[in-house]
């Protein structure tokens, strides 16, 4: 399965994998479901087909079999959007694989609930009650917390702003969404952030212990390959950005 059609020369790609965790506390925090194993997968059909692999993965995420040529941890959201202006700006890169899932929202205060619910009929800004997280752990006697977020940055939309040239493969997942929809939101990404493809899927489609994962990638004409395996997807991403490097 690996060892299909190699690259012409070793292309340079970066690949951010697994998912970031945003911390609440020193002790706790909040983060979603991937294991980074789509990822992993990835990169070795990259690194088997001679390409020189950065694998920039999430604490906890599984890493590739096969040893790519840099591989960075990193935790939070905003550890992932430094790490990437500096590898950007630094290194020059044929593609970029962003399937890393990056929280929406970090946390930035908390409040009791009771504190919220009287600034709200005394008429006072929120804002006003609300405190900065705790630099240690937040003591469990604390009652009815109610915790606040503020909105991270999407670091898919920078990318080509760096480089403008680099082949972008995003993704997009929903949850219990229909085709169309989900179609319409694989679309969004391709123009929003400036994609070349966006490999979309739904999270019903996803089983891990069938090993099930069926995705489709979606160009910038709107024309669609429909995949079924995580096999196929790394397969299907590869062959893509071969194909595109040989015809540049």
């Amino acid at each position: 399965m690996l060892n299909s059609e190699e690259f012409k020369y070793s292309p340079s790609i970066l690949i951010t994998s697994g998912g970031t965790r945003e911390m609440i506390d020193q002790a706790r925090m909040i983060t979603n479901r991937s294991t980074g194993k789509l990822g992993s997968l990835i990169a070795d059909v990259f690194i088997a087909r001679g390409a020189k692999v950065t694998y920039l993965y999430a604490n906890h995420a599984i890493q590739p079999n096969f040893q790519p040529e840099e591989l960075i941890r990193i935790k939070t959201s905003s550890e992932l959007k430094d790490t990437i202006d500096k590898l950007l700006c630094k290194k020059k890169f044929d593609a970029v694989i962003h399937l890393m899932a990056v929280s929406d929202f970090t946390p930035s205060g908390f409040a009791s609930k009771e504190e919220v619910e009287k600034a709200v009929k005394a008429g006072k800004s929120i804002d006003s009650v609300v405190q900065p997280l705790a630099k240690g752990k937040m003591s469990s006697k604390l009652q009815d917390l109610v915790l606040f977020f503020d909105n991270t940055e999407k670091v898919i939309d920078i990318i080509k702003d760096h480089q403008p040239d680099t082949i972008l493969v995003g993704f997009k997942l929903l949850a219990d969404a229909e085709e169309g929809k989900l179609k319409s939101a694989a679309h969004y990404v391709l123009e929003h952030s400036n994609c070349d493809y966006v490999v979309a899927n739904d999270q019903k489609d996803i089983s891990f212990s069938q090993n099930k994962h069926k995705a489709f990638i979606m160009n910038r004409q709107g024309e669609i390959t429909n995949l079924d395996s995580k096999e196929q997807i790394a397969i299907g991403i590869a062959k893509i950005i071969c194909h595109d490097l040989r015809n540049r």
